[in-house]
């Protein structure tokens, strides 16, 4: 299950304590699926989903799950990339026009990012 915020992640483990394995902010998914390959040949009997999810919530703690520090410069300033989380996507209802934009470019790019594992991981 992919969410927009921690804060979503969270509530979605209070009502399903059991879904907490499971669950990731679409941003932390694509943190941890892009930090290296999934190996297809795990699970080879299981849905490839149930395995995506497995081998990143393995990868929790393990590894830094969070983008390295923006650079600066003028790129970054023209974006005006709203602050907040690294892991949480921005509420697009709450930013300028510019930054709306680039928050739906964000989510588009993680949403190819995770499809692009998912796609290796059926191959």
């Amino acid at each position: 299950m992919l969410t927009a915020s921690k804060a979503e992640r969270a509530a979605v483990a209070t009502i399903d304590p059991s879904a907490r394995s499971r669950t990731f902010t679409l941003r932390e998914a694509m943190y941890l699926a892009a930090a290296e390959p999934i190996d297809s040949r795990a699970g080879a009997d299981e849905e490839p989903l149930t395995v995506f999810a497995a081998e990143i919530h393995g990868r929790r703690g393990l590894m830094r799950s969070t983008p390295a520090p923006a650079p600066s410069g003028l790129r970054t300033l023209l974006r005006r990339k709203p602050t907040g989380d690294p892991l949480d996507v921005p509420d697009g209802h709450h930013l300028t026009l510019r930054q709306h934009r680039s928050a739906l470019d964000d989510v588009s790019d993680a949403v190819d990012s995770i499809l692009g594992a998912l796609r290796r991981l059926t191959r």
